[in-house]
């Protein structure tokens, strides 16, 4: 075609990529993309149909970036119609980015247009729901799946009882575990594993004991995660020694130690004083190419700290950071921790015990990063972030704020993530006056604040009836062109109606209207149900035709 003088077009593209994988990335790359949504509607049909799911997944997160849908009103008009398998690869989609709210309206929105969700759609969601955290709603998905006639799978329990193992509800797990067998379904390793890891973090052990013989007694054999599982539970319990004994064992049975196997073992040695042992199996990893990782090297850092031997624990940090592993918070709490309780038996000013993280006063961590200059670990702005956000998170603001300060005597400028952080724990605070300062700070010098962001912002000021405010922040957001979609999701939904919020919602909907931005007629469905569980005293219908009162604004 390009002998002959003729270039390929979007047409051409969409034609052929149901037939190559890779054409697809190759068209994106030459700026030849499908403009029109019924086409990105008919690819991802194709796909689907044809069973190339990653290929359609692909697409949706392509079009996700790019804010595809803004326009999925148009989507469903346009057609081809999503089927059952187009929406839900489209809540795969946004499950897998972490966009779980996302993914829950989609499957309502796929209700409303008289697609009935199948086990699928449900799996999906149930399955994110459980690795994001949140099992309450995926237990009511769940209950909600049975309610509609469908049976639960395997991976349906399996993703249910992990969460619930993970969360320390085990009791709940074993209850589902009995019931999966009831009905028919069969535990597989997985599903062992994630009840044997409840019983570990519990220090259930005898449990976990027979567990593993019921397992034995079903034909499945242990593998390095159930053997590690065992081994963790035990170094978290001071039974070190039967935990060594279970990874001679492993050995024995040629079933290879992982990563995770090795942290345990790093761990438990350190709990009990055994730190030169510790270090004798961290390089016994390396020469096992296990590189460890930061739960590795904290383990041991923590506990040369916790012996007061800090130098060795800074060179290990040395040594960290030089491999390429970063650091997390809890890497620098356990030297913060050391140092004052170093600090403290110099002063004779308190026990050591009686330290935690959150006890840790400021000097210390000016200290430890004096120290961490001295012993060849300069630090950077990611070093300040990740201090600066997990004392943000333990609600010590102030002492953020003093951070920051020292950061820039230091020479080194706030970036976007410490000054997001920032705004977050002074909304949490109600500290307004202070939010809305970071606010116009990344507005000057050219950031994009997330919607969460604002969201956050305008929650707050409503909260110290700071109404005009929080509209002159939301006018000041609507110029930024967010999806219409997204602001109502965001910061109207979540952000206001789920806080008691209603009035202040309807007053900035207004706003939107005013400034003529569009949202789908199925936004607009989901946001009067929203109104009306936020305002008892609201008909739905008063708030459908409050809606419509906003005019030709609302799709038809």
């Amino acid at each position: 075609m390009r002998e002959k003088g003729l270039q390929p077009n979007a047409q051409t593209y969409t034609a052929l990529i149901t037939g190559t994988n890779g054409l697809y990335h190759k068209m994106v790359r030459e700026g030849l993309v499908p403009l029109r949504l019924s086409r990105y509607n008919a690819l991802i049909n194709e796909l689907c149909e044809g069973g190339k799911l990653v290929s359609a997944i692909k697409i949706f997160d392509w079009m996700g970036r790019h804010r595809a849908m803004i326009l999925y009103d148009e989507m469903l008009k346009v057609g081809p119609a999503p089927n059952v398998i187009t929406y839900n690869t489209l809540v795969n989609g946004y499950a897998k980015r972490g966009y779980l709210d996302n993914a829950r309206r989609l499957m309502e929105v796929m209700k409303e247009n008289g697609c009935k969700p199948d086990q699928v759609t449900y799996t999906e969601l149930v399955s994110g729901y459980c690795k994001g955290d949140k099992l309450d709603v995926a237990s009511e998905l769940f209950q909600e799946m049975m309610q509609q006639g469908l049976t639960p799978n395997l991976i349906n329990y399996s993703a249910l009882i992990d969460g619930l193992s993970k969360k320390g509800k085990v009791d709940d797990a074993l209850i589902l575990f009995k019931r999966m067998q009831e009905i028919g379904c069969r535990p597989n390793i997985e599903v062992y594993n994630a009840v044997l890891n409840g019983f570990s973090k519990e220090g259930r052990l005898s449990e976990a004991e027979k567990l593993c013989s019921k397992m034995a007694e079903c034909g499945l054999l242990p593998n390095v995660i159930t053997y590690s599982t065992l081994i963790d539970g035990l170094c978290k319990n001071g039974g070190i020694d039967l935990a060594l004994k279970i990874f001679h064992e492993m050995e024995r049975r040629n079933c290879l130690p992982n990563l995770y196997t090795y942290s345990s073992l790093i761990y438990g040695q350190c709990q009990v004083g055994r730190v030169d042992d510790a270090e004798i199996m961290l390089e016994e990893m390396v020469i096992k190419k296990l590189y460890p990782d930061e739960v590795t090297y904290t383990s041991l850092i923590d506990g040369l700290a916790s012996l007061g031997r800090l130098d060795s624990a800074f060179s290990l940090l040395r040594r960290m950071i030089h491999a390429g592993c970063k650091p997390n918070y809890r890497t620098y709490c356990v030297l913060l921790i050391g140092m004052q309780k170093k600090m403290a038996v110099q002063h004779e000013t308190v026990h050591s015990h009686t330290i935690d993280a959150k006890c840790v006063i400021f000097e210390t961590f000016c200290n430890l990063l004096v120290k961490m200059s001295e012993m060849g670990c300069e630090p950077c702005t990611d070093t300040y972030y990740i201090l600066i956000a997990g004392l943000c998170r333990d609600g010590r603001s102030y002492e953020a704020d003093k951070l920051v300060e020292f950061m820039e005597e230091k020479g080194l400028s706030p970036n976007e993530a410490i000054y997001c952080s920032l705004l977050g724990a002074y909304c949490k605070n109600l500290r307004v006056d202070a939010a809305l300062d970071i606010l116009n700070l990344l507005t000057v010098r050219g950031f994009k604040p997330p919607l969460s962001i604002y969201a956050a912002t305008i929650s707050a000021l409503c909260k110290r009836e700071r109404i005009e405010e929080a509209e002159v922040v939301f006018e000041d957001m609507l110029e930024k062109q967010w999806n219409g979609d997204e602001i109502v999701w965001t910061v109207l939904i979540d952000g206001l109606l789920k806080k008691g919020k209603p009035e202040v919602c309807s007053k900035l909907l207004h706003v939107m209207n005013s400034k003529s931005v569009p949202i789908s007629k199925q936004t607009y469905l989901m946001l009067a149900r929203e109104m009306s569980k936020a305002n008892k005293l609201v008909e739905e219908n008063r708030v459908d035709e409050e809606l419509q009162v906003l005019g030709d604004q609302r799709p038809g």
